[in-house]
């Protein structure tokens, strides 16, 4: 995961929320299923809207967002919390967390591996999951890019959203690989000024939002700033 700003909430949301209560006073009776109700150019809305205060990458692994394949994902479940479902903070833009491997069988992770009642401790827009949770970025071996659980809380929530599935690690060494690629030829005294400028791409966002797996390159660089004595 990582720390998401959310900021104020779209327009869309409160109309919705005012439509819902319309229909439920006109029925005298809840609305079933409200997210049903959230269709067509409100559910437009509401994609561009995460995409944007998400710098264009999955709240849980850190991919990049397709809009035509992202999932609009609830934190607290819909079945959990049912007056959640058109919280604004409850709400999250996730990637479409499916791939195949080998005979076409299907790896999930993300909200497509959650449980329907599977709950998560670790909102990345509530509190900074760096304290939750370690990317291996140190190794030489192939457990480069596995995420590490530092509380009794992240250890379900890496299990639930399968954050170390294979794909999702493999993306992550990427990363690092080609930042200790780019690394190597430099001389000594070009580090620091490299490694400064790699971070403000990690974590300054362009017109496109930030790049794949931002995250795990501003954690290499931190680290690598820090092992010269300039700490970011």
């Amino acid at each position: 995961m990582w720390r998401i700003e959310k900021g104020p909430e779209p327009r869309c949301l409160a109309e919705l929320r005012r439509e819902i209560r319309r229909m439920e006073d006109e029925a005298g009776a809840p609305v079933k299923e409200p997210w049903k109700e959230v269709k067509g150019a409100a559910k437009e809305v509401l994609r561009d809207a995460l995409v944007r205060v998400q710098h264009g990458l999955c709240a849980y692994c850190g991919g990049r967002l397709v809009l035509t394949q992202m999932k609009i994902e609830h934190f607290i479940p819909q079945i959990a919390d049912p007056a959640r479902i058109l919280d604004w903070d409850n709400l999250l833009g996730a990637c479409s967390g499916r791939y195949r491997v080998g005979a076409g069988r299907a790896v999930t992770h993300c909200d497509s591996h959650r449980t329907q009642r599977g709950l998560l401790h670790v909102h990345p827009a509530k509190t900074d999951p760096r304290l939750h949770f370690r990317v291996n970025v140190t190794s030489q071996r192939s457990d480069l890019g596995t995420i590490e659980p530092l509380t009794a809380e992240a250890t379900p929530d890496l299990a639930e959203l399968n954050l170390n599935a294979s794909r999702l690690v493999e993306n992550r060494a990427a990363v690092v690989r080609d930042l200790r690629a780019r690394l190597q030829p430099l001389p000594p005294d070009k580090i620091s000024e490299f490694l400064r400028r790699r971070l403000e791409v990690a974590t300054k966002p362009g017109v496109d939002g930030l790049p794949a797996y931002a995250h795990v390159a501003a954690e290499y660089i931190r680290r690598k700033l820090r092992q010269r004595g300039q700490a970011p």
